[in-house]
């Protein structure tokens, strides 16, 4: 089994995410026999419009994608986590991997009270 790893690609809603999609034309192109883990930060904040892009864009690769999430796929820029976020993920993930995706373990943790010691 022949894997393609991927990771940070932030896609945007917003922002011009053409650089990304040559990206992924030419792994389509050139990889096409590959399994591809992308590992964490596949959007930027989590949104359902940057999953709309990028569900769009990897719609070429159902079947052979697999998804960690990272900080910015549970919340905004990262830092903040959300329920609503996760969800997001979950079903985005769900949808291009019938079901499994590598260890549901968020890697943004919700706190209550935060305090730094020296």
């Amino acid at each position: 089994m022949k894997i393609l790893h991927i990771s940070d690609t932030h896609f945007h809603a917003i922002a011009n995410n053409d650089a990304l999609l040559r990206r992924f034309t030419y792994i389509q192109s050139n990889y096409a026999d590959h399994k591809i883990i992308i590992t964490g930060d596949i959007t930027d904040d989590g949104t359902k419009e940057q999953y709309a892009i990028v569900s769009r864009i990897l719609k070429p690769f159902k079947g052979r994608l697999f998804f960690c999430p990272g900080n910015h796929d549970y919340g905004t820029l990262g830092s903040v986590y959300t329920d609503e976020a996760a969800r997001r993920f979950d079903e985005f993930a769900t949808v291009f991997n019938e079901g499994g995706f590598i260890d549901k373990v968020p890697l943004v943790f919700k706190m209550r009270t935060f305090r730094l010691s020296y």
